[in-house]
C-alpha cells in the first residue's frame, strides 16, 4: 500500500470514500468530468513510468474544489491562510486548485507533494512539471476539448502534446481577454527551451 493513502484505509475502502465525497460535494456534470479525466489519465499512463496510485488520486481530486460557490471560496481562503499573488487575486477561475490541495490534504490526509502539486497547478501548469502533472494537464485538456489525434500522441512523445496543450490553453485565455498566469508563461518558455 503507497504511504499516501492513510494506514486507517485499504486503497479499495479509500478510493470509494473518495468518489462518496466527490459526489456530494460537485455536480452531476463535474463528477462526470472527474470520471473521465481519470480514464484519460489512466491510459496515457500506461505508455510511462509513472505511479498509477497517485494519478488516480490526483485525477479524481483535481476538481474538489470546482464547484464551490465564490463566497464559501473565500471563506477557504481566509481558514487555509491562503495567499494569492497579483494575477490569482483577479482570476477566481483560478482558485480551485490552490484550495482544492488544501481540502485534500485536510478532508483526507493526504500529503503525497506530487499528489497535491498536480491538484494544486493542473490549470496553470508550471516550468518543469513532473511527469504526473504533465499527464493530468493533459487528460483535463482532452476531457474538455476532446481530441483523438492529441490522446494517441500523448502516449508517445507526451512533451510535444504538452507544447500543444499549452499553447491552445493560452490562445484560449488570450481570446476570452483574461490574464495568463506567470506560472504559463514559465511553462510556456520552459517547453521552447528545452526543444532549443
Amino acid at each position: 500500500m503507497s504511504n499516501f493513502i492513510p494506514l486507517c484505509y485499504n486503497k479499495l475502502e479509500f478510493m470509494r470514500d473518495i468518489e462518496k465525497d466527490l459526489a456530494s460535494l460537485m455536480t452531476k456534470q463535474r463528477f462526470l468530468h472527474i470520471q473521465e479525466v481519470k480514464r484519460i489519465a489512466n491510459d496515457i499512463s500506461h505508455h510511462y513510468n509513472i505511479d498509477k496510485k497517485k494519478l488516480e488520486l490526483a485525477s479524481l481530486l483535481h476538481d474538489i474544489a470546482k464547484d464551490i460557490p465564490r463566497d464559501e471560496m473565500k471563506s477557504l481562503i481566509e481558514k487555509y491562510r491562503i495567499v494569492f499573488d497579483r494575477i490569482e487575486e483577479k482570476e477566481p477561475g483560478l482558485w480551485h486548485g490552490v484550495i482544492g490541495a488544501f481540502m485534500v490534504n485536510e478532508k483526507f490526509s493526504i500529503t503525497d507533494p506530487e499528489v497535491l502539486t498536480a491538484i494544486k497547478f493542473h490549470s496553470t501548469g508550471m516550468a518543469n512539471m513532473p511527469l504526473l502533472l504533465k499527464v493530468l494537464y493533459i487528460a483535463d485538456y482532452l476531457e474538455t476539448c476532446p481530441n483523438g489525434d492529441l490522446l494517441e500522441r500523448a502516449k508517445g512523445n507526451i512533451d510535444d502534446v504538452l507544447k500543444e496543450v499549452t499553447k491552445q490553453k493560452i490562445e484560449y485565455v488570450l481570446k476570452k481577454g483574461s490574464l495568463l498566469h506567470p506560472r504559463t508563461v514559465s511553462l510556456w518558455n520552459s517547453i521552447c527551451t528545452q526543444k532549443a
